[in-house]
């Protein structure tokens, strides 16, 4: 009887939890009923819940990021001044009616050869999953000379 999906989320991968569709037979109906017969003691059923049926799936949105291991290229747009050490950078996605497919709170990886050398960092956009043909990203710039630990600064937000 308790909400253990916090719990849940953290034990299981991406890949355990779609795994789960394959068993899926329906959604659990908790609101609706009206008589003392909707609940699990009063029905006739003997406690049983009763499931809906599976309702067709609205059609996908064109996704950007549908493949997690697919690189995409992505160009900076627009570069907006926060604060001394931080910006917003808007990145355009490859196709204007896309949006980004990446949920809430996960994060994406930037590439890009600095220098010669390949640099890879993981950021979480910060735009809305609904926008339409960009995302963004809000970045602390770390400048070189500022850190005694990272005399470089940050190489790849330096490169941003």
């Amino acid at each position: 009887g308790t909400d253990c999906t916090e719990e849940f989320d953290a034990i299981h991968s991406d890949k355990a939890k779609r795994l789960l569709e394959d068993f899926r037979i329906g959604e659990l109906i908790t609101t609706g009923y009206s008589s003392d017969s909707s609940t699990p003691g009063n029905s006739v059923h003997g406690g049983s819940l009763y499931l809906a049926p599976i309702t067709e799936s609205a059609p996908l949105k064109n996704v950007a990021l549908a493949n997690p291991r697919e690189k995409v290229p992505c160009k900076l747009i627009e570069k907006v001044s926060i604060s001394h050490d931080v910006r917003r950078f808007r990145f355009a996605l490859p196709s204007k009616d896309q949006v980004l497919g990446l949920p809430v709170g996960k994060h994406l990886y930037l590439c890009a050869t600095i220098e010669d050398k390949f640099c890879m960092r993981a950021y979480t956009p910060t735009s809305s999953i609904d926008e339409v043909g960009y995302f963004e990203l809000v970045v602390k710039i770390y400048f070189k000379g500022q850190h005694p630990r990272f005399p470089n600064g940050g190489v790849m937000s330096q490169y941003l």
